[in-house]
């Protein structure tokens, strides 16, 4: 009887046991949502010194989830690719580890990873892809492959020059025009793409063009009067089917001048007063008129000449150097801000009688 009681508590514990195991942990998850995320925007850009390699670290929701390690895998090819079989994707065998935990964490500056490969052979092309690690030492998936020709940059264009207008700088360079058609149609692994030009101005530097110039010169519009801009000419070479900036030019100021002259001012007429001849006239309807200059002669004869050196500000002047009974011919001009002078008013002939 005692050994059947046993025998029924050990069944009850074993099912309790049972029981308790059920629906209390959750299913184990799936590797790949517990390893480290996979990077999907590595790039490789080919510098003049380097190919940079950059990537975006992926964020974890734990601190054990983190990465704390990086292997770039890298290889480097012929730019006419492997003869036996050009097209294959390449096996990338040996790679580059990085503790970015430990040594290697000036690497990652704002969850952005950047790597200068300095030994990419010249003349070839270098090939990369990313693994990471966590502190578990889970694995993530291999990331996108990138790819960048390594090439001698190519000389900047000669003859650059910058020539600034009004709202404008005209960019002109020597160089050959390239043709889109003759451009898709080429077989050679380095070939002239275009240009790419560079901007220094009150909002910074930047490169103007996102896409190769086609022609050996440019008109920026996009600039202020009487701002200071620096330019820069670079080639753009297709290499490997890939896009790349050779060594800039010297950089070349300009400073675009408003060149437009204001409309003249209209309706002048004058009157003798106590203390000379009094002068009045419409001013000029452009914003930009700084200022009126006043010319005068006499009748009997003589040349024009300026009532004061200095621009008057307002629309009205006393000449107090006159003769009485003496005939003076009058006009007016406006003068911009950007020293542009108007076309002449209507003249008008006085006697002053005090």
């Amino acid at each position: 009887m005692a050994s059947r009681v046993k025998l029924i508590i050990l069944i009850s514990l074993m099912a309790l046991a049972l029981v308790a195991g059920c629906g209390v942990k959750s299913p184990p998850l799936p590797r790949t949502e517990v390893a480290p995320g996979q990077v999907t925007d590595l790039k490789a850009e080919p510098k003049a010194d380097a190919v940079e390699v950059t990537f975006t670290v992926p964020q974890a929701d734990t601190p054990n989830r983190a990465v704390t390690e990086v292997r770039l895998y890298y290889g480097y090819l012929p730019l006419t690719g492997l003869a036996e079989c050009p097209p294959c994707p390449p096996k990338l065998k040996k790679y580059h580890e990085f503790l970015i935990k430990d040594k290697d964490v000036q690497l990652m500056k704002g969850g952005q990873f950047l790597y200068r490969d300095k030994d990419a052979p010249m003349g070839e092309e270098a090939i990369y892809q990313v693994v990471l690690f966590d502190a578990w030492g889970r694995s993530s998936r291999p990331s996108n492959l990138a790819r960048a020709p390594r090439v001698p940059p190519a000389a900047p264009p000669a003859g650059f020059t910058v020539t600034p207008g009004d709202g404008k700088v005209v960019l002109e360079w020597q160089g050959s025009v390239v043709i889109p058609k003759k451009l898709a149609a080429s077989k050679e692994v380095d070939v002239l793409a275009g240009y790419a030009l560079f901007r220094k101005g009150p909002e910074g530097e930047m490169q103007i063009n996102t896409s190769p110039l086609l022609s050996p010169a440019f008109t920026d519009k996009s600039v202020d009067n009487g701002k200071v801009y620096a330019y820069q000419v670079a080639q753009v070479r297709r290499v490997k089917m890939r896009n790349v900036i050779g060594a800039h030019s010297a950089w070349m100021e300009a400073k675009p001048k408003d060149q437009t002259a204001p409309q003249p001012p209209s309706g002048l007429a004058g009157v003798p007063a106590k203390e000379g001849l009094y002068l009045r006239f419409t001013p000029s309807p452009d914003q930009d008129a700084a200022g009126y200059l006043i010319y005068r002669k006499e009748k009997k004869g003589g040349d024009w000449q300026k009532v004061q050196e200095a621009p008057v500000k307002e629309n009205t002047f006393v000449d107090v150097k006159v003769t009485p009974r003496a005939v003076y011919i009058y006009k007016v001009q406006a003068i911009d801000e950007s020293g542009n002078l108007s076309e002449f008013s209507e003249e008008i002939e006085i006697e002053y009688v005090p």
